[in-house]
């Protein structure tokens, strides 16, 4: 209907004008005028926005059907996609080995210092605190070990909660860590899972869908 679709885009324009130019058609028309756009060209380009989506609607995505037995059949097929990764809640400090050899020296030194001081008892945050001045205390961070470098996942990998791992050497610093919790590896029950399986899954049909509706295009005239 021409009529419903003129309206539609002057509907769009008021919503324009009202909320990127508060409400000044003479604003709205200065843009357009930067951009050496007409006002007939702009209507052009929003009703053939509004007749694309149109006929998308109408070819592709009222035409996705998704049932609940494919969303379960996908869920049941990649069980691996639907757990949840453990994690490790860590404190860190961390002591720059600054330049030359015996920077690094020191700062190893100091290190193996603050951990003894850790594994007596003496708190994490406090020790952080007294590291230096760039140290920063701040609240631990849950990582799982993809986030993490490898030299730190494979040092806290058999640290209990609440045990200090041993000195870690990364980059150009040297780390200690404290376990502060755990969280194991779950799987994602199939009620947390399904919403976005479905979102998943209607995007997928919604792509072949497309894709068969422009080749059928691409038959019958050109498209860029």
């Amino acid at each position: 209907n021409p009529e419903a679709i003129d309206r539609m885009v002057d509907s769009r324009l008021e919503e324009v004008v009202q909320s990127s130019f508060k409400g000044d058609r003479s604003a709205f028309l200065a843009a357009l005028g930067e951009e050496n756009v007409s006002m007939q060209e702009w209507k052009s380009e929003v009703r053939d926005s509004f007749l694309f989506s149109k006929f998308r609607w109408d070819e592709v995505d009222s035409k996705v059907l998704l049932s609940p037995t494919a969303v379960r059949s996908e869920y049941n097929a990649n069980p691996d996609q639907y757990r949840a990764a453990g994690a490790v809640k860590l404190r860190i400090i961390t002591l720059k080995k600054g330049d030359g050899g015996d920077g690094a020296a020191q700062a190893r030194q100091r290190a193996d210092a603050l951990r003894k001081e850790a594994v007596e008892g003496r708190d994490f945050a406090a020790l952080q605190q007294s590291a230096g001045p760039d140290e920063k205390v701040s609240e631990p961070d849950w990582l799982a070990p993809g986030d993490m470098r490898p030299e730190v996942a494979t040092a806290v990998s058999g640290v209990k909660v609440g045990e200090i791992s041993p000195v870690v050497e990364v980059g150009d610093a040297f780390l200690i860590l404290k376990v502060e919790e755990r969280r194991a590896e779950k799987v994602i029950p199939f009620e947390e899972a399904r919403v976005e399986i479905e979102r998943r899954l209607r995007l997928k049909e919604q792509n072949r869908l497309y894709d068969l509706w422009i080749a059928r295009l691409r038959k019958q005239v050109y498209v860029r």
